[in-house]
């Protein structure tokens, strides 16, 4: 299972000395954290990164940017042997606000990236879209562009050492929080960009189960104000029950958007036939399981606004029980 990570920005925030006192304390918290599976790491602002990778060595520090060139007369840049001769291997590319304030493009991106994993560094990748994209449904749109354009020749052996963060710029200080849509676009977004890596690596002949859609719900969290209010998971909203039934036979379902975009990548984009979808389902276990499975797997291929053809999206469902 991936290793969740959570990671502090700290912008132009912090003097040496401040940030030497948040490092003194974070050396207890990081420990505790790795004991409990989550992976911690701030990016301090230049000035302090040395001061705080020396007092806690075992947390993840990052530089906040760097230049794709190892030197040169860039008034004000930092190349990276400057960040590697204080500790720090990784590094923050394309945060919207060097995109917004600092001209920062995809193709700056891209070249700052390379430079980063010629030098064994990791890359924390930012995208995200404006209010103005959002409000005029361009999400999918700057998103996938800046996918491309910022990984653009990145082998995948490369690609293990960037980590693409998702951050909606529209979010950030306006009092605005996702919708439905907007969740449905992240969510169809996120599959169809593991399903597409999937399908190009040299395992496709390989794989016959999927459990992209499951992997969603398990690392991400966030209040579930469409149904109740009362801050439950997507996976705790998906799979509870109530006086209404199964919300995962409710609309919108985040698992038939998944299974749908993870179809249409497969059999349509990629024209695979020997490839099944297979649900994997976490909760093999009571009395009703087998008449839940059915249910599930029927309904995932009934037509409807999400799988609007009817297709048989859902080949069949994988059982995993969880022992206690």
């Amino acid at each position: 299972m991936r290793t969740k990570l959570i990671f502090g920005n700290w912008k132009m925030n912090k003097t040496i000395a401040e940030a030497k006192a948040f490092a003194t304390e974070a050396v207890a918290f990081d420990k505790f954290a790795k004991e409990h599976g989550v992976d911690i790491g701030v990016a301090p602002t230049f000035m302090s990164l040395a001061a705080v990778k020396e007092i806690a060595p075992e947390l993840t520090v990052a530089a906040q940017n760097c230049h794709f060139a190892d030197h040169g007369a860039f008034t004000g840049e930092v190349a990276i042997p400057m960040l590697k001769e204080v500790g720090i291997d990784w590094c923050i590319i394309g945060h919207s606000e060097r995109r917004t304030y600092n001209g920062e493009t995809n193709e700056t991106c891209n070249k700052k990236i390379h430079a980063l994993i010629d030098n064994d560094m990791t890359v924390i990748y930012c995208c995200g879209e404006t209010l103005e994209q959002f409000e005029k449904g361009l999400t999918k749109e700057v998103i996938n562009t800046q996918i491309r354009e910022g990984l653009a020749g990145c082998c995948k052996c490369c690609l293990k050492h960037v980590i693409v963060a998702y951050e909606p710029i529209w979010s950030i200080g306006t009092g605005k929080n996702a919708s439905t849509d907007a969740m449905d676009t992240r969510v169809e977004w996120y599959v169809r960009t593991v399903m597409d890596h999937v399908m190009k690596s040299e395992y496709a002949d390989v794989i016959y189960a999927i459990d992209v859609v499951n992997e969603y719900f398990h690392s991400h969290k966030c209040s579930d104000e469409k149904v109740n209010g009362n801050g439950v998971t997507f996976w705790e909203d998906i799979y509870n029950t109530n006086e209404s039934g199964n919300k995962m036979i409710t609309n919108p379902s985040y698992v038939k958007l998944g299974f749908q975009c993870a179809y249409d990548v497969v059999k349509n984009q990629y024209k695979r036939d020997d490839i099944s979808l297979i649900y994997n389902d976490y909760n093999t276990y009571g009395e009703d399981t087998a008449d839940r499975i059915v249910t599930m797997y029927n309904w995932l291929n009934t037509k409807d606004e999400v799988n609007t053809t009817g297709a048989k999206i859902c080949d069949g469902v994988g059982m995993q029980t969880h022992l206690t």
